[in-house]
Formats: structure tokens, C-alpha cells, sequence
């Protein structure tokens, strides 16, 4: 959570608090996907949620009962990839800007009441792309990541199709509690892109629960600011 001035509507939780999540949905490009994401986000109380692979080509802003999307796709109709954000009503009036930058990058800007939180939301290239797909995505990440204001909080959310390790040498960006031993090319990049803009990836900083293991996608990493709680 972060603390933002609650200025429009009324928020559930702490006063103050904004609840935010990341999920790589898919699709939502099929009959009631919309509907169902909407109903889960309101079941965990996120105000904002990162989405990844929506699927829907150009971009806009949708309006879909209590919850407005904005989101980033093709330019060429097709549907593949897309990223964007679902934002409760109750505070729409406290995004100050979305930008749509491709099918794969997108970010948000939050008025907050002491500083403005940006997201970045993320849908970086499998490990099995080109590589010529993967410095485009970084270029463009970093570009992006450049021109945002300085006197802000940023995060950056979504997936970012990496395996970042617990290499020694890393662990002052990853920390030392990552569900692997060992980063793979995409996670080296993420991991090298981090410690250039003075970044931490937060979900290998701290220990996690033991839980079952079930066959999926690699464990995705989220980057934050040194300064906010992720």
C-alpha cells in the first residue's frame, strides 16, 4: 500500500491507503472476461490493477460498471499482448495522466499528497524471443522510465517474463530470497536495467511462505522505488 490524500470518494481499509495489484490475465478478448475481472478486483479491494496480455488492439479509456479501464495495445488490430490498468471510480479523479506507449508499456500517474505515484505496467518479451524484441522493450522501458518527473514515486509493475536468481553479486538489486538459484538472460537484464536506475526488485527481498509447488509460469518480478513499500 501507499499512502495517498484520499480526496474523492470513499476508499475501503486504513484511511489513506491505496490498494494496488498486478495480474497477467490472459486474455480479454472473450465474452464476460471483462466482467469476471472487475468482480475479482472488487473481491480483493484494489483500487488499481495492473493488467497484462488484455489482448484488445489500439488504445482508450472503457467504463465498465464500477471501474474504468484504460488500457495500450497493436496498432495493427491485432490481439496479441496489451497491457493497461483497471481503476476503481472512486478514484478516477486522482489520475492525473495514463500514457499508452505500446502494446507492451504503459504507465499511470496518481496525485498524491505529498508526491505523485506513477505506475510503469510491464509486459516484457519471453525468454525465448529474439533479442532484437528484448532490447526494443528495454530501450523503450528506459526511455520511459527517463522522462517520468523526478519529485515522484515509481513502480514498476506487471511481467516481466524474467528468473532472477540468488547470485551474490546481484543480491544488492535482488536481494537473496528468490525462488531460484540462478537468473536466466531475461533476469539479468531486468536485474542490469534495475541497478542502473538505482531500483530494487521487491518480490526477492523477502522471505515467502513454502507453498506447493504447481507447474506455471516462472515466478514474475516487480520492481519498486527505494522509497515505497511494494
Amino acid at each position: 500500500m501507499i499512502n495517498l490524500d484520499k480526496r474523492n470518494g470513499t476508499w475501503p481499509g486504513k484511511p489513506g491507503d491505496l490498494r494496488f495489484g498486478t495480474w497477467n490475465i490472459r486474455t480479454l478478448y472473450k465474452p464476460g472476461a471483462l466482467h469476471n475481472i472487475i468482480q475479482i478486483t472488487s473481491n480483493y479491494r484494489t483500487e488499481i490493477t495492473a493488467l497484462q496480455e488484455i489482448r484488445w488492439p489500439g488504445n482508450g479509456i472503457l467504463k465498465s460498471g464500477n471501474s474504468t479501464i484504460l488500457y495500450s495495445g497493436t496498432k495493427n488490430q491485432k490481439h496479441e499482448n496489451g497491457v493497461g490498468f483497471i481503476v476503481k471510480n472512486s478514484m478516477v479523479n486522482s489520475v492525473k495522466k495514463f500514457e499508452p506507449i505500446s502494446d507492451r508499456l504503459c504507465y499511470l500517474q496518481i496525485s498524491g499528497k505529498v508526491l505523485d505515484v506513477v505506475f510503469i505496467n510491464c509486459y516484457a518479451p519471453t525468454e525465448s524471443a529474439e533479442s532484437n524484441a528484448k532490447d526494443d522493450f528495454y530501450d523503450s522501458l528506459e526511455r520511459t522510465f527517463d522522462k517520468l518527473p523526478r519529485n515522484c514515486i515509481t513502480i514498476i509493475v506487471g511481467d516481466l517474463n524474467a528468473q532472477v536468481g540468488r547470485e551474490e553479486i546481484f543480491q544488492r538489486t535482488a536481494g537473496k530470497e528468490s525462488l531460484h538459484l540462478e537468473s536466466n538472460s531475461n533476469g539479468i537484464r531486468l536485474i542490469s536495467f534495475a541497478a542502473s536506475k538505482d531500483l530494487i526488485i521487491s518480490s526477492t527481498q523477502f522471505q515467502r511462505k513454502k507453498y506447493i509447488n504447481i507447474p506455471g509460469p516462472p515466478q514474475v518480478e516487480g520492481l519498486k522505488a527505494k522509497s515505497t513499500i511494494y
